[in-house]
């Protein structure tokens, strides 16, 4: 995804410079160097909107897998009474607690 969003900005570059150097009399070239500009736009466009729908993609299997953590987590906890179901109850919690924690940093 950043190389491509790099070689977009490498020829919005090229489009500019090209463009740059056109006197107005060459309206042909202007208007060869506008639809290169709109194809880019397009494309970048395009880009866009794929990068949107993995994201959105992304953060439903993140929704899903909570879930299905928090299923699970309750589950364990609850049992049927037994001192086992207790015991994988608290490493289900551990478990759940260990996986939500975040690095502390040290500023000093």
């Amino acid at each position: 995804m950043y190389q491509q969003a790099k070689d977009r900005h490498s020829r919005l570059q090229e489009i500019e410079s090209e463009r740059s150097g056109l006197n107005p009399e060459e309206q042909g070239k202007l208007q060869d160097n506008s639809n290169k500009l709109l194809a880019l736009i397009s494309l970048m466009e395009i880009d866009r909107q794929q990068q949107k729908t993995y994201m959105d993609a992304y953060e439903a299997r993140l929704h899903y897998l909570h879930s299905a953590q928090d299923l699970l987590t309750r589950q364990a906890l609850s049992g049927n009474g037994s001192v086992w179901s207790g015991v994988v109850g608290g490493v289900a919690m551990k478990a759940a607690l260990d996986e939500v924690k975040t690095k502390r940093w040290n500023n000093r």
